[in-house]
């Protein structure tokens, strides 16, 4: 018989599959939540019970198996002190409370709606507003039904870390959609995910790490102009493995301060090239201490129109930082073949007159 006395449900039901309707308990004194229903996968309604007193919820509905939850109670978390959250592995979820879920008093948030079905109606959340620096990992990660949509488009200026965070969900296109972050300095692997077509716009001034923020996504074709922020860690932003084929263009990057710029990886077989980008945007390259970058990967960049060529053009002279005139080492800039015929002998030599070496 049931205790009303017992203060912990952790992983009561894990594994369970015979469970599908969730006992009406006495939960007053549970405090333990954790993973209660994890991997249950034929778990499909749970009532209202009392957690008053809990204070750890980490995926206490399920994590990567999915289940049969259509909708859950409005749950009182106010006791929460854990930093990962408990909807998560929902893979059936229509409804969540009708109000933000209030997240003011975590410290930091980590997965919590991971790979869970987030439904049409998203009732926002509140973030804490007061911890410094605050970190928010991998909210949506893994997450389906989002399609053309952020969920959550504004994070308070104490949020520091948004890494990961729609990483591996079924985004697509949310060239409509602006992601605001005035404190944010880290969206590394932010947009990860194969499904994404066209990149949003970011309102992110403070960010120094996008790395990884667009890798493997197979069937990326834009990338905005982001020159209104300046990253320093750049590294494998739009990097692939099969390739990254359709990317046709990347309207600005600001290379001011970048430290790790290659972009497009490191690999060097087909499919790290970028056969279909012929328009990229980048201001201020050189004004770094980077020495050398390597942009042969984008094999057609400059070539197929004029718009194109003058986007090659702007990139490495108008554009570019004159570090001859700043007494700074030359920088070597690698392109391709098709690239380096796109330019004229008198744009090559003013080129090389601002301190930079075409190979």
């Amino acid at each position: 018989a049931w205790d009303p006395a017992t203060t912990s449900l952790a992983r009561a039901y894990q594994d369970d599959q015979q469970i599908v309707l969730f006992p009406k308990l006495d939960t007053s004194n549970v405090t333990d939540v954790n993973r209660m229903l994890r991997n249950a996968r034929n778990i499909a309604f749970v009532p209202l019970l009392d957690t008053s007193k809990v204070k750890n919820n980490a995926y206490a509905f399920g994590w990567d198996a999915g289940n049969k939850i259509k909708r859950l109670p409005d749950f009182d978390w106010s006791g929460i002190t854990n930093r990962d959250g408990p909807y998560t592995g929902l893979s059936s979820l229509e409804k969540l409370p009708g109000h933000p879920i209030d997240l003011s008093r975590q410290t930091e948030v980590w997965q919590y709606f991971t790979n869970s079905r987030i439904p049409d109606e998203f009732p926002g959340v509140i973030f804490n507003t007061e911890q410094p620096n605050m970190q928010v990992r991998r909210l949506f990660s893994g997450c389906k039904n989002i399609g053309n949509r952020l969920p959550v488009k504004d994070f308070p200026d104490n949020v520091g870390n948004i890494d990961n965070l729609l990483h591996d969900s079924d985004i697509i296109d949310l060239s409509g959609q602006t992601l605001t972050a005035h404190g944010a300095t880290c969206l590394e692997s932010a947009f990860q995910t194969y499904s994404l077509t066209h990149a949003p716009r970011l309102d992110t001034p403070s960010v120094e790490n996008i790395a990884y923020m667009f890798a493997w996504c197979r069937h990326l074709r834009t990338v905005p102009d982001y020159t209104a922020m300046s990253p320093v860690n750049m590294d494998y932003l739009l990097t692939g493995d099969y390739g990254t084929y359709p990317l046709e263009r990347v309207e600005g990057l600001n290379f001011a301060r970048v430290t790790n710029a290659a972009i497009f990886g490191t690999g060097t077989t087909y499919g790290y090239q970028k056969p279909s980008l012929r328009y990229m945007r980048i201001v201020n390259l050189g004004q770094s201490e980077l020495t050398a970058y390597d942009f042969s990967l984008a094999t057609v960049w400059g070539t197929g129109s004029e718009e194109a060529r003058q986007s090659l053009v702007n990139t490495l002279l108008t554009d570019s930082y004159d570090r001859a005139a700043a007494g700074m080492t030359p920088a070597t800039v690698r392109l391709s073949a098709a690239s380096k015929a796109a330019l004229t002998a008198e744009e090559i030599a003013a080129i090389t007159a601002k301190g930079f070496t075409i190979a």
